[in-house]
This record gives C-alpha cells, structure tokens and sequence, in this order.
C-alpha cells in the first residue's frame, strides 16, 4: 500500500529529534511528503492559567511559578526548535516537508490534520515507535482512531480510504 504523507505529532513535551530522522528516512524509503504538526496542548496551556501551577527544575529541586504566558511562549520556541530538526532531518533525507502549528489536544489535532490529508497517511502520535507495525485504521473509523491516540499507544496508525481493508 502506497503512504503519500508521514504526519508526526510533536508535543512541547517529547525530545523528538530522533523521531523526527527515523521518519524522515522512512518517508524517503516510502517516497512520501514528511509533516510535521507541532501540538500547543490546551491542557497544559489551562495548567499554566491555574494560580497554583508550577514546575520543579530536576536539577535543583527548585520549584518555579508558571503562568500561561511563560507557556505559550515555551511552546513557541520548542515549535521553532522542531521546526529547525524537522527541516535538518528532511534536508539529510532529501525529502519534501512541512511543518504546522496546531492548539488543541494531541488526539484531536493529529486526527484533524490526517483527514484532511489525501491519500493514505502515517500518523505518529508523539513518541510513537515508527518501527513498530502501524495499526490499519479507515477514515470511516474516526472514533476508533481518537481512541487509539488517547490512549497513547506507542503504535503509528496508517489512516486509509473507507473503501481499503481495515484491520479487525
């Protein structure tokens, strides 16, 4: 089965630069377009609002306030940062890419984004293995999908048209 796009979840969360080489080299392998959908997830963003956030440096031990515009702007400079791994890794795999900006959850934004892609699609929810087997799912399971991201599987979902075989 021909894969026409790889779409990578990025969450500000993942280190995913070599997430982001594995597909780049397989979308050459596959001669597909290679996405990248960088997540600004709406939770943390509604963590961050809360007068009690906060986070503790692992080093130090020390504990620092967070408010939702010291979070919006982390996740600009970790978008920036993919963004910049993305095209260095499409770049050494002379592949042709995009990258795009997306706030929501993880499950709804990445499903959102490989639907409205034609063809066949690889979905890599943040820090899924792109070695493992993908899971087979139909556009026309659209709850099956979410699901299956929700549940953070480490497994990379190949999206099909309704009328291609869907695993059972």
């Amino acid at each position: 089965m021909k894969v026409d796009r790889i779409v990578a979840g990025l969450h500000p969360g993942h280190r995913s630069a070599r997430v982001l080489e594995a597909a780049a080299k397989r979308a050459h392998a596959l001669d597909a377009e290679l996405v990248g959908l960088f997540i600004e997830d709406i939770d943390l963003l509604h963590f961050a609002a809360m007068p009690f956030a906060c986070e503790i440096d692992t080093v130090s031990g020390r504990r620092r306030s967070v408010d939702r515009a010291a979070m919006e702007r982390y996740m600009s400079v970790r978008a920036a940062e993919m963004r910049e791994a993305l095209h260095a890794a499409a770049g050494r795999s002379a592949v042709h890419w995009s990258f795009r900006v997306a706030r929501g959850t993880v499950a709804d934004q990445l499903i959102a984004v490989g639907v409205e892609q034609e063809g066949t699609v690889l979905l890599l929810p943040p820090g899924a293995d792109i070695d493992q087997p993908p899971r087979i799912v139909s556009r026309a399971q659209l709850e099956r999908i979410a699901l299956i991201v929700r549940g953070q599987q480490q497994q990379p979902i190949l999206l099909v048209s309704p009328d291609a075989p869907a695993e059972g």
